[in-house]
């Protein structure tokens, strides 16, 4: 009976030595160490947002200065349209919404309609609309510091999930203003390595 039990412990603890030996002998998966596998994974970092604003109102170049990440948006994808607003360090700003049926299935756009030409018993109706608008703070803030893009065009020029670029042409006034007001307003925005809110259904 002793003997049974000595042969017994002693194959116990041989079967046990081979299964560790074996053990430290498989690879790791896809031929690497654990180690290695975090190491490359903390390598990999995301690109910063990067925004290039060139606008001109009547005229005027507008300067545009460091993109403000923390004030900016996501860009919002809605089953419709999409939609975001830039803003730099120094409070200037530039929202932009696009609206169309099949949206994504025709990029490019141009839209002609702009939302701010429209009476507001109407905003609901049109399903195709664009709306441009520019902020430009004054020391003391008014009303006219928005500028909105009244009649002319804008166009999605293209699109994928890390850059787009937009245009405009056309004729603005402050927001709130009368169409005595108008002047030329265009400019383009070239956005790239941007955050999406995918808010469609």
């Amino acid at each position: 009976m002793k003997r049974m039990i000595i042969t017994f412990l002693v194959f116990t603890t041989l079967i046990g030595a081979l299964g560790c030996k074996n053990q430290e002998k498989q690879p790791s998966p896809v031929g690497q160490s654990p180690i290695q596998t975090v190491e490359k994974t903390e390598a990999v970092k995301t690109k910063a947002p990067k925004a290039t604003v060139s606008i001109n109102l009547d005229g005027q170049a507008l300067p545009w200065g460091v993109l403000d990440t923390k004030r900016s948006t996501d860009v919002t994808l809605l089953d419709n349209g999409l939609q975001f607003r830039l803003n730099d360090t120094d409070n200037r700003s530039v929202l932009v919404n696009l609206y169309a049926p099949d949206f994504f299935n025709q990029i490019p756009i141009r839209i002609t309609q702009q939302t701010s030409a429209l009476a507001p018993e109407d905003v609901y109706k049109v399903k195709t609309q664009s709306r441009l608008e520019v902020l430009v703070p004054s020391e003391y803030p008014v009303q006219g510091d928005a500028k909105v893009l009244y009649e002319g065009d804008v166009t999605l020029e293209q699109y994928s999930r890390s850059a787009l670029t937009v245009t405009f042409q056309g004729k603005g006034l402050p927001l709130g203003a009368s169409k005595t007001q108008l002047f030329p307003m265009e400019g383009k925005i070239v956005l790239e390595n941007f955050e999406i809110y995918d808010a469609r259904n």
